[in-house]
């Protein structure tokens, strides 16, 4: 069943008794929160994903995510000609070949993830040549209350607690803060995240 921003919103505010001591003035800074929380927790715990195709460039080894894809959140494995290469800490490439930003290669040997939004595939290509990335996406923007939230219903009380827990910290409200946040792991477990949580990268 499809759940909307309103929705979700409703539920929150509903659990504060005074949303305006929170510092929720109007329910478009709430939904803006709501935003911020619904990418985050799909960007640690990738929750949603997507494949693409990459044309890799001859000599170059250095790709930004939005080459892969414009909802590219973060890669999760890259495979070339069906079977997946290596993935490895970019620090170790130094250690590989001190000459890898300019090494070309027949074939791709391994993935470095570098900072945020780039990615490394070394060695570059001699020719035009093309691996199939699987990334995390990029939830929709909830522009408006009417957008529909892309997490299944099962993970939507996380969201909430999330929500609710950010509303709390901004008023400092230390104590219903820490009450919730006591409370996550279990509402990790019940959204069946805990293997996710575990596997998501630091």
């Amino acid at each position: 069943m499809a759940t909307d921003a309103k929705t979700v919103l409703d539920a929150v505010l509903a659990r504060i008794d005074d949303p305006e001591t929170l510092g929720v003035r109007d329910r478009d800074s709430a939904r803006t929160i709501l935003d911020r929380l619904h990418e985050h927790l799909n960007f640690r715990l990738r929750l949603l994903t997507a494949t693409a195709t990459l044309t890799q460039t001859p000599r170059r080894t250095v790709y930004a995510l939005g080459e892969i894809a414009d909802d590219c959140q973060r890669v999760l494995n890259v495979a070339y000609q069906g079977r997946s290469i290596s993935r490895q800490p970019w620090t170790s490439l130094g250690r590989v070949d001190g000459q890898w930003l300019r090494r070309v290669g027949p074939r791709p040997l391994m993935w470095c993830p570098f900072g945020l939004g780039t990615i490394i595939i070394y060695p570059a290509p001699r020719t035009f040549s093309a691996v199939d990335v699987f990334y995390a996406r990029r939830p929709a923007v909830l522009t408006t209350e009417d957008t529909v939230l892309e997490l299944r219903d099962d993970r939507l009380p996380l969201l909430r607690t999330l929500t609710e827990i950010v509303l709390h910290l901004r008023a400092r409200n230390l104590t219903q803060a820490t009450a919730l946040l006591q409370a996550l792991p279990s509402a990790f477990t019940a959204a069946d995240l805990v293997s996710g949580q575990r596997n998501a990268d630091v």
